[in-house]
């Protein structure tokens, strides 16, 4: 999988926790909601480290698959080219190139492991999602959001507050991770409150289907899009390997009781192709499974179809209440969203 920062997903999806001077003057009122230096900082950090971590893990998983199936492979064929008579002569260099591949792959796979690259990957990115929802659920409680218009050093210093509570989870990220996984419900990060005037409500939910709705809704279709491609075509090669094989498989029998029955040598090409074919459609079937192709492509296309329908509902009613309700709906959602991310790429794994 490409990285995180590819920068058309980074384009739409982290714009909305810093959406700039010209949107931020179309919503006067929360123009001091909607910018934390402070949040802005931390999440980048944290994004940062996320994103790097994910390269490491991919790339030297994605190797360490490949050294190994190149190993595998490599004395696969001294086979099969001695099954057409063919004596290769087992050089040193020969030697040398295939155990390397193998001790490198090993090695590949036990420095991520090791390291726990894939956990410190996920912990980062953990916390940058955490993130995103406190910004995005702090427009849930109106009292606050109207208090930075009126009144702004009371506004800033509750957020303040409450962002130094939110952030006591940043010493023990990894334990703070497998808590919320393993949590049976997850708390709203702010309250639900009416707002003191309905001008403030207005900006706050259209703010929040700009930057709320719109926004993830681009993201899952470009994640929807991503998997699906890359699910669709990687089973259906790992399928057809597969099927290869089993027909070489046939054919190969198929010459060993013709040439048999004549009472001719017999070749075992076929059944050393097939042996390549299988390696090749396990290497495929891994790297799926590191990926976590078709439970991603499955993730997305619910919480999709369950966005859409949200927005729906959100566009068409007028009630404050009502909003406030679809809006913590959506939180819950995206929380939810988050454990089964986490759930599904903790068990991704490479060789190790």
């Amino acid at each position: 999988m490409k990285d995180e920062a590819r920068s058309n997903m980074q384009f739409i999806h982290n714009t909305d926790l810093d959406p700039g001077e010209d949107y931020l003057a179309s919503v006067p009122r929360l123009q001091k909601v909607l910018r934390y230096p402070a949040l802005l900082e931390t999440f980048n950090r944290y994004n940062h480290t996320a994103n790097r971590k994910q390269r490491v893990f991919r790339w030297t998983g994605t190797v360490s698959l490949w050294l190994g199936g190149a190993s595998l492979i490599g004395i696969t064929l001294e086979l099969l080219l001695a099954a057409f008579g063919l004596v290769v002569p087992r050089h040193v260099a020969v030697l040398v190139v295939l155990e390397f591949c193998a001790a490198s792959s090993i090695l590949f796979s036990l420095g991520p492991w090791l390291g726990q690259t894939r956990t410190q990957w996920l912990a980062a990115r953990f916390m940058t999602e955490r993130i995103r929802q406190w910004h995005f659920q702090i427009l849930l409680d109106g009292s606050l959001v109207s208090s930075a218009h009126k009144a702004g050093s009371e506004f800033e210093s509750e957020r303040d507050k409450r962002w130094a509570q939110f952030m006591t989870v940043a010493p023990n990220l990894e334990g703070a991770m497998r808590s919320f996984i393993d949590a049976e419900s997850i708390d709203i990060h702010h309250p639900v409150m009416h707002f003191s005037d309905r001008a403030t409500a207005e900006q706050s939910f259209r703010a929040y289907e700009d930057l709320r709705f719109q926004k993830q809704l681009s993201f899952f279709r470009l994640k929807r899009e991503y998997f699906a491609t890359r699910d669709d075509w990687s089973e259906a090669i790992a399928r057809w390997l597969i099927l290869s094989s089993l027909i070489l498989v046939a054919g190969q029998l198929v010459v060993v009781i013709s040439r048999h029955s004549a009472d001719t040598p017999t070749s075992y090409s076929m059944f050393a192709a097939a042996i390549v074919l299988v390696i090749l459609s396990a290497i495929i079937r891994v790297f799926r499974s590191a990926l976590a192709l078709s439970s991603q492509r499955d993730r997305y296309d619910a919480k999709w179809v369950r966005l859409v329908a949200l927005r729906t509902a959100y566009d068409r009613t007028t009630a404050v209440d009502k909003k406030l309700e679809l809006m913590r709906e959506v939180e819950a959602m995206e929380v939810e969203e988050l454990r089964e991310f986490l759930r599904q790429l903790r068990r991704a794994s490479y060789l190790l």
